[in-house]
Order: structure tokens, then C-alpha cells, then sequence
């Protein structure tokens, strides 16, 4: 029997508590040990070895792919329920000729599907368009990436 208590993923607490900071700071897993596993007085390299290390431990990596893996779901059907959400109120503004809120509905949405340019025409339900509307619509990155003229 191990001297140490570990779950069912082979982890102890520390090392649990190393993978929900590194998942939690962005992927920072230097800070990570600093914060779960390091002792007072602990050098930086000292630190980031440890990290490192850690990282490369079968069962860390395993429950950081789970982990994620959890995460992309939730996000997934939160993002879908947003879309679908959006689009319930974009239908409802074209159907009550609100311009301005069916134009902002609509580029939520190309926002948050991660389009770059979109050439949004709003249509009702039979395709025709109540608007005389034509958006285009860049991301940041898309815009950063054009050269300045």
C-alpha cells in the first residue's frame, strides 16, 4: 500500500490541485507548482523543472486531456445555446422590421462561430429580404493580418 493517498486517476491531492490550477491560469504550469506543489524558498528553476516534469507524468497528461475534453463540451453547448438563442431573436426583429436589432443579432452570431468575413443579407423565413441590408463583418485577427495600405 502506498504511503500516499491517491484517486482514481493515480493522483494525489497535490498533483489534482496542479492540474486544475494549470487548467484554470490558461496552461501556466510553472505558476501552477508554485502555487500547489512548491515550497517556500523554491527557485524559479526549480520550479518550472518540477513543471515540467509534471507534465510529462502519463497520468497528469491523461487527466488534463479529460479535463479539457469536459470542458469543450460544457462550451460547446453553451455556445449552441447561445446561437440558437440568437438566431430566436434575430427571426423575431426581422418579423417586427427592427433593422438595428436583427443587423446586432446577426453579428453576434458570425462572432461567435469565429468567422473572419462574413457577407451577412438578412432574409425572413419565406427569403425574402424586408431590409435593404448588407453587412460585412471582419474578426480582430482577420484585420490585423491585412497589410495597412
Amino acid at each position: 500500500m502506498p504511503a500516499y493517498h491517491t484517486n482514481e486517476w493515480g493522483l494525489t491531492d497535490k498533483q489534482e490541485a496542479f492540474v486544475a490550477e494549470y487548467l484554470s491560469n490558461g496552461g501556466n504550469a510553472t505558476e501552477a507548482y508554485e502555487k500547489c506543489i512548491a515550497l517556500p524558498g523554491t527557485t524559479r528553476e526549480t520550479m518550472s523543472n518540477g513543471a515540467s516534469a509534471m507534465l510529462r507524468r502519463y497520468e497528469i497528461r491523461t487527466r488534463v486531456a479529460f479535463l479539457r475534453g469536459e470542458i469543450a463540451d460544457k462550451t460547446k453547448t453553451t455556445i449552441e445555446s447561445v446561437i440558437r438563442e440568437l438566431e430566436e431573436a434575430r427571426e423575431q426583429a426581422i418579423a417586427t422590421a427592427q433593422t438595428s436589432a436583427a443587423v446586432a443579432a446577426s453579428v453576434a452570431k458570425s462572432k461567435i462561430m469565429g468567422f473572419e468575413k462574413t457577407n451577412l443579407v438578412l432574409q425572413d423565413a419565406e427569403g425574402k429580404s424586408p431590409f435593404p441590408s448588407k453587412i460585412e463583418i471582419v474578426s480582430k485577427a482577420a484585420k490585423k493580418r491585412k497589410p495597412k495600405e
